[in-house]
């Protein structure tokens, strides 16, 4: 995405690119229906169509997204279909969701196909409630405003979704629910449509889909460039997660966020397609509270750390630890720069920095033995204050492990992920090159640091991308067989 191409103020699209008949949502009638391509001098409609394909769109890039709607495919009846190349950046992001309502309720496989249709309900209703730029604001379906959840389940549950130009329709509700204001603060500067050459979805279209906010980054937090410049990635722990091809040939890297999702389900990001992986088993995705207060003070952390060197400046101390919450530290600034920094570089390493963190973490159980900051001395016996040196022992860092306002930070205990799993990959693709939608099975043996490592295919594929989220893993797959993720 260029810096500097117009998106917001660009001209709107004229009608001739579009097809002589697309979906309209309007309330007054059942859902989706044929009807005129759009309601001519709202400008609100023609900015959120220049948003999403551009001011000169190629028709035949609109017309990949305007044939499509939500169609479950006859070879995986769960699955949903892709006939035209494109649409995977909103289709692999309503498909995960939809496995994760089915989940909750019954097994994926064995899913009626009423199931299945109000999975896809909830689905869209999800995406759609997790884009308002506030708790208050509604969620839009077309051009109608809805206060609550349940009342956009309905409206969504009366409509035709497996019309042509369901996924447009879709988008353009997504995006009016955003708003233009909150979509232009997410993209942070002027950049090309959430739909490019040959129909291709944006990495901004896929984010505003699984957490709601149309930023262009994948890391944890926010970065901070400049003293009065600051650029926003994934702001918390995902329902859903990412895995991405591009981090494996070393173009980008996935933050913990999206690597480690609240639910065992990601989508696989391709350099041309979206597919899902998941697992049936919850357990997959657990992470102790450890590993979430890791996570949540790394993000922090690499606000400072823009260059991903897992350094900062000694002078960015004072400042992280306060955004950390933990005013128990900075108080003692002094004491604690020469823990992380006991050679006066000027500099605080990551591992540092943590070790006094994660020393400072007190655990439900006060009976564990607890690691001094001041002297780094181990206490086995002294629950309240420090056996060599009398520093009292502190409170658990409130931020470090805290969850955000829906718990979407907590973690699960002391509790492990299983070292052997089973997940699943699906691709909807079809009629394309003789594609069919396929669901594959696939193997996980995590191993430990002195298991010997699996070797990489000249691809780069699937295997690749999973040993992302878990690189000591053995991954097998069914019948020998790695499934495409392009």
């Amino acid at each position: 995405m260029a810096p500097g191409a117009e998106r917001v103020a660009a001209a709107p699209v004229r009608g001739s690119h579009l097809p002589d008949r697309v979906c309209v949502w309007t309330p007054t009638h059942r859902g989706w229906h044929q009807g005129a391509r759009r309601r001519r001098g709202t400008m609100s409609d023609a900015d959120i169509t220049s948003i999403l394909f551009g001011a000169s769109p190629d028709p035949d890039d609109v017309r990949r997204w305007a044939d499509e709607g939500f169609v479950f495919s006859a070879a995986v009846p769960w699955g949903l279909r892709q006939r035209q190349g494109g649409p995977c950046a909103v289709l692999a992001p309503v498909q995960a969701f939809l496995i994760a309502e089915l989940l909750a309720v019954s097994s994926v496989f064995d899913a009626t196909p009423e199931q299945c249709q109000e999975a896809l309900v909830g689905a869209l209703a999800l995406i759609l409630w997790h884009a308002r730029p506030s708790t208050t604001s509604p969620a839009f379906l077309g051009v109608t405003a809805h206060a609550s959840l349940d009342t956009l389940r309905d409206t969504i549950r009366r409509s035709n979704l497996q019309q042509p130009g369901a996924i447009v329709e879709f988008v353009k509700s997504l995006l009016r629910t955003r708003t233009i204001d909150g979509v232009k603060t997410d993209l942070n500067y002027d950049t090309e449509p959430l739909v490019s050459r040959f129909g291709h979805g944006s990495q901004e279209l896929v984010n505003l889909c699984l957490f709601g906010r149309a930023v262009s980054h994948l890391f944890d937090g926010r970065r901070q460039l400049a003293p009065d410049v600051e650029v926003c990635g994934v702001p918390s722990r995902c329902r859903i997660g990412l895995l991405s091809q591009m981090e494996v040939l070393q173009y980008t890297k996935v933050g913990n966020f999206l690597r480690c999702p609240l639910l065992p389900i990601w989508i696989v990001a391709s350099a041309t397609h979206y597919t899902v992986l998941f697992s049936t088993d919850p357990t997959v995705a657990h992470l102790s509270d450890a590993d979430v207060a890791e996570h949540v003070a790394h993000a922090e952390f690499a606000a400072f750390d823009t260059t991903d060197s897992n350094f900062i400046a000694g002078d960015d101390l004072g400042p992280l630890l306060h955004r950390l919450h933990r005013d128990d530290l900075a108080r003692d600034l002094d004491r604690v720069r020469g823990l992380v920094d006991p050679d006066g570089l000027g500099i605080v390493l990551w591992s540092s920095l943590w070790g006094v963190l994660q020393a400072t973490l007190v655990g439900d159980d006060a009976s564990e033995p607890w690691q001094c900051a001041a002297c780094t001395f181990v206490n086995a016996n002294e629950p309240d204050q420090c056996e060599i040196c009398m520093t009292p022992r502190p409170p658990r860092a409130a931020a470090a492990g805290a969850a955000d306002g829906n718990g979407a930070q907590q973690g699960s205990g002391s509790a492990r992920a299983p070292d052997q799993f089973v997940l699943f990959h699906y691709n909807g693709m079809e009629n394309h090159s003789g594609a069919t939608a396929t669901c594959c099975q696939v193997g996980v043996t995590v191993m430990d640091a002195e298991g010997i490592p699996q070797g990489q295919s000249a691809e780069r594929g699937l295997r690749e991308v999973i040993q992302t989220r878990w690189p000591d893993a053995i991954v097998d797959f069914e019948q020998g067989v790695e499934p495409r993720i392009t």
